[in-house]
């Protein structure tokens, strides 16, 4: 069974429960899941740039608790991918975010499927498994 490193854009959908059928298959495919601690830090980023930093506090506190024991460290073997993937992306002249590229790097590191809302970005790197949870924007109510 493959493992899915979810990117901030789904952890964000999950969390603030705006997606049913995404939140569902994050939820059944659990065990299998984990997220990068660069992802944690946008988490975190973006619930301090609130005007309601507590209420969005309170649902990064909630996502950390639910992946505590599946938080990855952004490691050795990881600073290599993203270096590969860097350069693999700037000689194609098909760069991406510097930390779409960190992302990239970490779940080639893991062996992971990137599980993103950000397809057309993480498609430009070669050898990394993008898959999409989201449900289509016309199909949510």
């Amino acid at each position: 069974m493959p493992s899915y490193m979810l990117d901030s854009n789904v952890l964000s959908l999950f969390i603030h429960e705006k997606d049913r059928a995404l939140r569902e298959k994050v939820e059944a495919n659990l065990t299998n899941c984990f997220i990068s601690a660069l992802v944690l830090a946008e988490l975190e980023y973006g619930a301090a740039k609130r005007p309601d930093v507590p209420r969005y506090a309170v649902r990064v506190e909630l996502a950390r608790q639910m992946f505590e024991e599946a938080i990855m460290p952004f490691d050795e073997d990881a600073a290599w991918h993203t270096g590969r993937v860097r350069a693999s992306l700037e000689k194609a002249g098909m760069m991406i975010g510097p930390y779409d590229t960190m992302l990239a790097g970490h779940a080639l590191s893991q062996g992971a499927v990137m599980v993103t809302d950000n397809v057309d970005e993480f498609r430009r790197v070669p050898g990394l498994v993008v898959e999409n949870w989201r449900t289509p924007r016309k199909q949510q109510k």
